[in-house]
């Protein structure tokens, strides 16, 4: 929880620590239906298919093909990722339910580095009843950034004893190129023989067959026990866009000896905080 020991600090650490006894009496919440969660995933990439094996609803499907922020996910935390080089601008739309006093008025405050200009309407939220529903939009704006630390704020709530903290975090993200998608890795490892001196390893390997695997040289032979070879894997394949795991071997074999190594591809997900 140290932010001088944890460089990505909330996105490593979260919100804070939990208090159970605040937990079970909150005041607010954020409700998020699963349909907001399927508007998420699609924003970022998933399609029909991949959409309905994480689910599983085979009734859901994606109304867009076009990536891009689903940054109204009603989840109690905000992130503005911003193109190395550009200026801070975002606008967030939060809805929170009451389920504290039925009568009951929050007043807003926040902290933020005072180069970042945060402004929240309206900044009073009342409520008359247990259940009662009031959305609020936060405007983000600030100087252009590039290759900036984590910036790190939070929006509260406040009621009597209750205070409903949403973390704000701004961060840089960087422009990618057109075929920064596409599957293309290399690799070099070393290993050493400690089975018979006089010993040649051959190669398989098991890949889906969109994924080329090239890997030199396709055998090693050793003359004596502790000798080390070296080989080169280079992965290529298509463009990516939030793939489930690819798993795949490549095993190195003498009479009955293997040596399994995995090879795993997997794509990053955007940056979003959940908490």
């Amino acid at each position: 929880m140290d932010p001088k020991k944890h460089e990505d600090l909330e996105f490593a650490y979260g919100s804070g620590h939990n208090n159970p006894l605040q937990a079970v009496d909150p005041g607010l919440v954020y409700d998020a239906y699963e349909a907001d969660y399927t508007d998420f995933l699609c924003m970022q990439g998933y399609n029909t298919t991949s959409l309905r094996l994480i689910i599983g609803d085979n009734s859901s499907f994606c109304n867009t093909s076009k990536s891009g922020r689903a940054w109204n996910l009603y989840c109690p935390s905000f992130s503005v990722a911003v193109e190395d080089g550009h200026q801070i601008k975002a606008v967030f739309t939060g809805t929170v339910t009451n389920v504290g006093p039925p009568n009951s008025t929050y007043t807003l405050s926040t902290y933020m580095p005072a180069s970042i200009i945060v402004t929240v309407e309206p900044s009073v939220l009342s409520f008359s009843t247990i259940g009662e529903n009031k959305s609020f939009t936060v405007q983000v704006y600030g100087p252009m950034i590039a290759q900036q630390p984590i910036i790190s704020g939070a929006i509260m709530w406040k009621y009597r004893d209750y205070m409903v903290r949403s973390p704000l975090v701004v961060y840089t993200n960087l422009p990618a190129m057109e075929d920064d998608h596409r599957i293309k890795v290399v690799f070099n490892r070393t290993f050493a023989n400690v089975g018979s001196p006089n010993s040649t390893d051959t190669l398989s390997m098991h890949m889906p067959t969109s994924i080329a695997v090239t890997i030199k040289p396709p055998f090693s032979s050793f003359s004596v026990l502790g000798e080390k070879k070296s080989f080169t894997v280079k992965d290529y394949g298509p463009n990516i866009t939030q793939q489930p795991i690819i798993s795949g071997t490549i095993l190195w074999s003498v009479l009955r000896r293997f040596t399994h190594l995995s090879l795993v591809l997997y794509t990053l997900p955007s940056p979003c905080l959940r908490f």
